[in-house]
């Protein structure tokens, strides 16, 4: 009777998710990969820079798991994984599942993301404004102004 009992505290521990690791992108293999489920992936910015590129995967061990909870928690780890190199984290690309999460088809996800100095990004906003300020006195027309905006919101300011 106590087996069961010890079996079952396993599966309830184990009912949340993998705890993920963070991985060079270019050192191991997609969580998706060969999967008979392959998911969605959206790309959501680009790397303008020669960082490393990390990858974050996280599976659900059972379909009673939100697929939103994944994805923040992936989304947290891959925040905290920059924080502690005093850097901010840059999403690249996520990949998710997709419903109905049955049958192995587990929610999970996959974050590839760089990490930016900060004062890169503090720079690029400072940038921003005073782009907004050239717009605002007339100096750039709007056409110019999104072309600019379009260019700093994609690049990596040294």
């Amino acid at each position: 009777m106590s087996y069961l009992r010890i079996v079952f505290a396993l599966l309830i521990i184990q009912g949340c998710a993998m705890a993920p690791v963070v991985q060079l992108a270019k050192q191991g293999k997609s969580g998706f990969d060969g999967a008979v489920f392959e998911g969605e992936i959206y790309v959501v910015g680009v790397d303008a820079t020669n960082n490393d590129q990390y990858r974050l995967f996280s599976q659900a061990t059972t379909g009673f798991v939100s697929l939103e909870a994944i994805k923040t928690d992936v989304d947290q780890r891959a925040s905290e994984f920059c924080r502690d190199r005093n850097q901010t984290m840059k999403p690249l690309t996520v990949q998710t599942s997709v419903p109905p999460h049955i049958l192995g088809n587990f929610p999970r996800a996959e974050l590839v993301f760089i990490c930016l100095e900060k004062q890169n990004e503090d720079l690029k906003y400072n940038k921003l404004i005073n782009l907004k300020k050239l717009l605002d006195g007339g100096v750039l027309t709007r056409e110019e102004f999104d072309r600019e905006k379009e260019k700093l919101l994609n690049s990596i300011v040294p």
